[in-house]
């Protein structure tokens, strides 16, 4: 029991510094996210992308820098990119509505895609319904229908 006892008190230092390293990671991460947000929002898209493919070969699950990364690509016109993001986004995560109507844009006004901008346009009134812009995706959900979606126009 002793023995047992002085190799706890001898690892409890070593999972405290794991555990701070952790901390550390996730600040950092963070904070290149917030950066990565800023060159976004900045017109740094190229930089952006750059920085925000470098924290998802560190944690390719991270939805955030996932989806600001699929923004520069939007900015950028590098749509199947953005696509490409975007979907992974919703694979990992089902109810991201932002990646619907980013898609359902990007299908509609650049990849003249009717069907596809119907579809992922439905998908985020159906998550939100009470969204600021959702007056708007539903008048570009009837312009894009009376065009002829349905009759593969």
């Amino acid at each position: 029991m002793r023995r047992i006892l002085a190799l706890g008190f001898l690892f409890l230092p070593l999972l405290a510094c794991a555990t701070a390293r952790v901390s550390g990671l996730d600040r950092a991460m963070r904070d290149d996210l917030q950066e990565a947000r800023q060159m976004v929002q900045t017109g740094h898209y190229r930089q952006a992308i750059d920085d925000l493919s470098m924290v998802l070969e560190l944690n390719p699950r991270s939805e955030e820098a996932r989806l600001i990364r699929a923004v520069a690509y939007q900015a950028l016109e590098q749509f199947p990119e953005a696509i490409q993001d975007y979907e992974t986004v919703i694979k990992q995560n089902p109810k991201s509505s932002k990646s619907y109507y980013n898609l359902g844009m990007i299908y509609a006004f650049k990849m003249n895609e009717p069907k596809m901008a119907l579809t992922h346009f439905d998908r985020f009134l159906s998550l939100e319904p009470q969204h600021a812009r959702s007056i708007q995706v539903a008048r570009i959900m009837c312009s894009i229908d009376s065009t002829g979606a349905d009759s593969g126009l």
